[in-house]
């Protein structure tokens, strides 16, 4: 009887310890939007983390108060985020490696001028880069935060703003429309996508850079972006 009770109690303890390393070896972000680039940057990070012995898990998030999380340690980083976001939360940390790049975009009509012209510009409230793009530029217009994009476009198409930020990679699925309007859009900027991790996670980021520059030399960063469509 004792000798079962001494396997048991061995069993249990192999079980709890198991489950606590599993847990150890588990990163935990927040569920990204269903968009080429995301699907490719989360594959690509899923490789990378396998490498050095990690797995991704993925929980539902507010995307509003995912940055402020990540950086005070209730998600470990951000799958993917421009520099923009250093400022501002400083306990995140990037993985040298360049995910992929997208272009921050202006609409406006096809009649107007050039940025700093415009009378007023719709930015998205939790899209650091338009915001730091619009103060490092010193616009002298009026900027109004929206909470998504298709308030962007109806303010934009209602012509209660003269013109919008927006990232190409967004956009593309939501083409400004309006039979009696000419709109054209102009690249303000080329940016890089890091991978993100918050400073308590910092003994993670040599490794992560090593797997992902293994990925990128062997052909399977470019196969992963194939396979999205996705071209720098």
């Amino acid at each position: 009887m004792q000798s079962r009770f001494s396997v048991l109690f061995l069993l249990t303890c192999f079980m709890l310890s198991t489950a606590c390393f599993s847990n150890q070896n588990t990163l935990t972000f927040n569920r990204p939007d269903n968009v080429p680039q995301a699907n490719y940057v989360l594959e690509l990070l899923t490789l990378a983390y396998k490498d050095i012995g990690y797995e991704i898990h993925l929980i539902d998030f507010n995307p509003q108060n995912a940055l402020r999380a990540a950086n005070n340690g209730t998600l470990d980083g951000q799958l993917g985020r421009d520099n923009s976001i250093e400022v501002d939360f400083p306990n995140l940390l990037p993985v040298n490696y360049p995910l992929f790049k997208f272009k921050l975009i202006l609409y406006k009509n096809c009649q107007q001028s050039i940025l700093n012209r415009l009378d007023n510009v719709a930015i998205l409230a939790d899209c650091p880069i338009q915001a730091q793009y619009i103060k490092n530029t010193q616009f002298d217009g009026n900027v109004i935060e929206v909470k998504n994009i298709s308030t962007q476009l109806n303010l934009l198409t209602q012509e209660k703003v003269k013109g919008i930020l927006l990232l190409d990679f967004a956009s593309d699925s939501l083409p400004i429309q309006h039979p009696d309007v000419c709109y054209q859009k102009e690249t303000l900027r080329v940016t890089p996508v890091y991978h993100y991790l918050n400073k308590q996670n910092a003994h993670l980021i040599e490794g992560l850079d090593a797997a992902l520059n293994k990925l990128h030399n062997n052909g399977t960063a470019y196969a992963l972006k194939a396979k999205y469509n996705m071209y720098d």
